[in-house]
C-alpha cells in the first residue's frame, strides 16, 4: 500500500481492527524513513492512534507518533498530556512532570493536567504535593468524582486510611467508580486491621466483580488472619478455579491447611507452589517447617539449606535448621545455625531462648543465663523465661539470684504453682524457713494435685529441727490464701 492510499485509508473513521492495520502501516513508515512532518497523519488522526496505542499498552510507538502529533501542534494541551500519560506509563516521571509542567503554564488551571500531575507526584511518592496538586483542580471542580478518588488514593497512598475511607464511603454511589472504590475501601480497612468491615467490602467488591481471583485472595489472607481456616482455604480454591498458575493461592492454602493440622494437604500445596516458583524462599521454609514438626529433621535441614542458598539473610531458615539439628543433639551445628539467625535478627526473642536452652542442656549454665536475659530485655513480661532465669541460678547455686527471678515469675503470672514452689525451695536453701512454708502453701492451695510431690521434694531441704516450724507456717498460709480466694 501506497502512503497514499494509506493516507486516503485513515480519512474513514476506523474500527479497532482498521486502526491495528494502519498502525502497522506508520509503523513501517516509520522506520523507513518515509513519514515525514509532510506526509504525516492529520493530528485528529494522530490522536486516535495514540489513544489506540496507550489502551493496547504499545506505549513506545504511542511516544513516536505523540512527537509527530506536537510538530504539528507545539502547543496542544492534548498532544501534552497524552505525552505524559505515555511517559507515566513508561516510569519516566520526572519527564512527565515537565511535559506538566509546560502544560499548565499555558494553561495554570487545566484540570486535566493537574490530576495528571498528582498522579506523577504520588508515582514518586511526593504525597503532600500530590495532595496540594490535586486539592487545586476541586477547587476549579469541586463536584468532579475522579478528582475526589484521586484525593483519596493519594491518602490511601500516605496510609491516612481513615482519611481515605471517608471519601471513598461517599463515592460508593457513583456508577462509575463504585466498583473501584469497594475494592479500595476492602484495602484500606483490612490495612487499619479492621477486618470486619473488610470483609464486608471484600463481599460486596466480589459481587461486583466474581472472577477477580485478586479479591479472592484477599478475603482469604482476612480470614486465615482470623483464625477461620476452612474458609480461607474455600476462597483459595477458587482464586485457583479461576486462575490455577495463581501462586500466592498455593503458598497461602499451604500455611491455612498448616494451621489446622492437614499437612498431608499443606505440603500438597506447597510443592505446587514449588513446582511453579522453585526459588520462593518463603515456600521452601514452611515446607521445611512441616517436615520438621513431623520429625523428619534430615529432610527437614536439607530443605532449609535449599533456602539459604537462595537467601544467606533468611534468619528464620537458620533458626528452623537449628532447631532440626538441636532436636538431633548435634548442638555444634544447632548453635551455630543459632548464632547465625541472631546476628541476622537480634530482636527475636524465640531465637535467644532456643539458644539460652541448648547452652542449659549442654551445662553451660552461666551462658545460658545471659541468653534468657536476652529474652527479659525483649519480652519483660514472660514469666516463663523468668522462670527458666531462676531454675539456672537454682542449678548454678546462685540462691539470691534465683530468688529474684522466681519473685518476677510469680509477678507476671500470678497463679502459676511452680513459681512459687521454687520460690519456697529457694528460700529453704537460704534458709528462711517462714517464708519458705509461706510460698509453699500457696503453691499447695493452686494445685493440690502436687502435694506428695511437693512435700518429698521440698521437707528434704528444711533441717529436722526447723520442719515443725514449716509445717505450722505453710498450714497458716495454706488457709489464708484459701479464705483469701473464697472471699474474693
Amino acid at each position: 500500500m501506497s502512503l497514499a492510499d494509506y493516507m486516503e485509508e485513515f480519512e474513514n473513521t476506523p474500527n479497532h481492527e482498521d486502526l491495528e492495520q494502519q498502525l502497522n502501516n506508520i509503523t513501517h513508515a516509520l522506520k523507513s524513513g518515509k513519514l515525514n512532518k509532510s506526509t504525516v497523519p492529520e493530528p485528529e488522526q494522530l490522536e486516535a492512534l495514540v489513544e489506540y496505542c496507550i489502551e493496547k499498552e504499545k506505549y513506545s510507538i504511542a511516544l513516536e507518533l505523540c512527537k509527530l502529533w506536537i510538530e504539528f501542534e507545539p502547543y496542544s494541551t492534548d498532544a501534552l498530556l497524552k505525552m505524559s500519560m505515555i511517559m507515566n506509563n513508561l516510569e519516566n516521571f520526572e519527564d512527565a512532570l515537565e511535559i506538566l509542567d509546560k502544560v499548565l503554564s499555558i494553561n495554570p488551571k487545566d484540570t486535566e493536567a493537574l490530576f495528571h500531575k498528582s498522579v506523577t507526584l504520588n508515582q514518586l511518592h511526593k504525597t503532600n504535593d500530590a495532595l496540594m496538586c490535586v486539592e487545586e483542580a476541586l477547587l476549579n471542580e469541586p463536584g468532579n468524582e475522579d478528582l475526589q478518588f484521586q484525593k483519596a488514593y493519594i491518602l490511601q497512598s500516605a496510609k491516612k486510611f481513615k482519611e481515605a475511607i471517608k471519601i471513598y464511603l461517599l463515592l460508593t454511589d457513583s456508577m462509575e467508580l463504585r466498583k473501584d472504590c469497594l475494592q479500595e475501601l476492602a484495602y484500606c480497612y483490612h490495612s487499619i486491621s479492621e477486618f470486619h468491615n473488610a470483609l464486608i467490602y471484600y463481599d460486596k467488591a466480589i459481587n461486583e466483580t466474581p472472577f477477580d481471583y485478586a479479591l479472592w485472595h484477599n478475603k482469604g489472607v482476612i480470614l486465615h488472619t482470623l483464625e477461620k481456616y476452612h474458609q480461607a482455604i474455600e476462597c483459595y480454591d477458587t482464586v485457583l478455579a479461576i486462575k490455577k498458575d495463581f501462586f500466592l493461592a498455593l503458598h497461602n492454602r499451604g500455611n491455612s491447611y498448616a494451621s489446622l493440622g492437614k499437612v498431608k494437604e499443606a505440603i500438597e500445596s506447597y510443592d505446587e507452589a514449588l513446582a511453579m516458583e522453585p526459588r520462593d524462599v518463603d515456600t521452601l521454609h514452611n515446607l521445611a517447617s512441616i517436615y520438621g514438626d513431623l520429625g523428619y529433621y534430615l529432610k527437614s535441614i536439607n530443605i532449609f539449606t535449599n533456602a539459604l542458598n537462595l537467601n544467606s539473610r533468611h534468619y528464620q531458615s537458620y533458626f528452623g535448621r537449628g532447631i532440626c539439628y538441636d532436636a538431633l543433639e548435634d548442638f555444634q551445628h544447632a548453635l551455630e545455625d543459632y548464632n547465625s539467625a541472631i546476628d541476622i535478627q537480634k530482636k527475636n526473642p524465640d531465637i535467644w531462648y532456643a539458644k539460652g536452652d541448648l547452652l542449659y542442656n549442654q551445662g553451660r549454665l552461666s551462658e545460658a543465663i545471659d541468653c534468657y536475659y536476652k529474652v527479659t530485655e525483649l519480652e519483660p513480661y514472660n514469666a516463663e523465661v523468668w522462670y527458666d532465669i531462676g531454675i539456672t541460678y537454682f542449678e548454678n547455686n546462685e540462691f539470691p539470684q534465683a530468688k529474684s527471678s522466681f519473685e518476677n515469675t510469680i509477678k507476671f503470672a500470678h497463679d502459676w504453682p511452680e513459681g512459687y514452689y521454687w520460690l519456697a525451695k529457694t528460700y529453704a536453701k537460704l534458709e528462711s524457713v517462714k517464708l519458705s512454708a509461706f510460698y509453699y502453701g500457696i503453691a499447695l492451695y493452686l494445685n493440690p494435685l502436687k502435694e506428695a510431690e511437693y512435700k518429698y521434694d521440698l521437707t528434704a531441704l528444711i533441717r529436722d529441727e526447723d520442719l515443725n516450724e514449716f509445717r505450722h507456717y505453710a498450714k497458716m498460709s495454706y488457709y489464708k490464701i484459701k479464705e483469701k480466694h473464697q472471699s474474693s
